[in-house]
This record gives C-alpha cells, structure tokens and sequence, in this order.
C-alpha cells in the first residue's frame, strides 16, 4: 500500500446530487482532491436513505447514476471508492425484502450497514431488540453511524460494550476529536479500547462541512500512536475488501 494513501474515510456525503452533500460532480471532485492530499486513499460513499421517503429501488437507482459520473474521475485520482448507504433505521427497514445494495461487504461476503438512529434514541431494550431483529432479518452487521451524536451511547461505554457483544460496530466522525477537552479524551478512550472500529468525516460539501481527516486522524496518533490510527482504517479495508470499486 502507498504510505501516502493509507486511510480510509469511511462516511461521506461526496456522490453529486444525491441528499444535502455535494451539489454536483465539481464539488464532489473537490472534496476527493481535498481527501487524497491528506492520504486517504479509499472512500465510502454514504448517501443518506431515508427509507419513509422513497423506496430502495428509486435510491439506488439515484445513486447509480451519480456513481457512473463519479467512478471515471475518482480512476483519473487514483482514490478507491465503495457505494454505500447511510440509512435511516425504521421498522420500514426490517420489511424491506433485500438489504444487500446498501451495505458493504468484505472478502467473504458478510455485509454491514452504515446505520443512522435518531439522535434522541435512549438506547432502550426496546431499541436494542430492533437492532437484533434487524440483524437477525436480514443478516446484516450494523455500523452504527457517529456514535458521539447520541448522548445517550457516548456517554455509556457498558451500552456500547453490549451493542459490540451483540455484533455491532462503532463508527465514529474524526471532529469528534476536535470537541472540547472530555469528548476528545472519551473518543481517545474508546478508540484505545477498541470500542471504536472505524471514522470517517462525514462531509457534506467544501464550506462548512468539508472533508477534514487529517487533524482527527492526527490526534489519535499523536495520542495513542501510529498503530491505534493504522488499525481504524485496517478494520475499514476489511469490511469493504469486497465492495471496491476499481479506482486505483
């Protein structure tokens, strides 16, 4: 692997034209160059799914044609890219028939979903359960999508414990790590502990939300080494090991 191409932004709102992200294909560009000079080398692109709005099938269909604008520029940077999801979890989202086109998959298949809650969820048993039905239905690994918006999550490491035992994985935003001093340390903490398994920027666009990966990745290295930093973005490549797109 190119040292200089070695993380992976894992939450992005970079496909043009697709939910309040990038506003077109130059944005879009803009925001990879700006990803690509700060050595991240592979991208998830996450659009929101808002499952109460429209169907999957309109969705992906959306998500196609940005991604065929995308993908040939993405080649020409030699940025990797992975179309994905953000989804907005309801009991919609158990009835739908097929999950799969949302999710990322590794090298043995196994598929997970960026997944979104509200930020007012407690994280009650009730709530719990509906994530192992959701699991269980369609047989999907959730990626619980910046936990550090939940206070009801961030501030409970035995609940985020219970949701990992149960098979769920913590994605957390790198601004997190530019908050104020106790989030910083609670997000440093979790990361140490490996109860954060990847990050991502989860930009929007190049002005007030831009793709800045750099300082948060910095801070966990300066903080817990190059290793902890290293080990993010090598849980990231394995869970879509199997979903790259052909960009580099």
């Amino acid at each position: 692997m190119n040292e200089d191409m070695r993380y992976v932004d894992f939450h992005t709102h970079i496909l043009p034209e697709m939910d309040d992200g990038a506003k077109d294909l130059s944005e879009s560009l803009e925001m990879l160059r700006l990803l690509r000079e700060q050595g991240v080398g592979a991208v998830c692109l996450t659009p929101h799914f808002y499952p109460y709005r429209e169907g999957p099938e309109d969705f992906l269909e959306r998500r196609q044609r940005s991604f065929s604008l995308l993908l040939p520029r993405a080649r020409e940077l030699g940025v990797r890219l992975v179309p994905a999801s953000e989804t907005f979890f309801t009991d919609t989202v158990l009835n739908l028939p097929d999950l799969s086109a949302l999710c990322m998959r590794d090298a043995q298949g196994r598929r997970y979903l960026l997944t979104e809650l509200p930020f007012s969820s407690s994280f009650s048993a009730r709530t719990l359960d509906r994530i192992s039905r959701l699991m269980g239905v369609h047989g999907v690994v959730p990626v619980l999508a910046h936990i550090e918006r939940y206070p009801k999550l961030f501030s409970d490491a035995g609940k985020i414990d219970e949701l990992i035992e149960m098979g769920c994985l913590m994605q957390m935003n790198l601004e997190a790590l530019d908050g104020g001093f106790f989030q910083k340390r609670k997000a440093l903490r979790y990361i140490r502990d490996n109860m954060i398994h990847v990050v991502g920027t989860d930009s929007h666009n190049t002005r007030t939300r831009p793709p800045a990966y750099l300082p948060g990745i910095t801070a966990v290295e300066r903080a817990l080494g190059k290793e902890a930093a290293a080990q993010l973005s090598a849980n990231a490549r394995q869970i879509i090991s199997g979903s790259l797109a052909d960009g580099a």
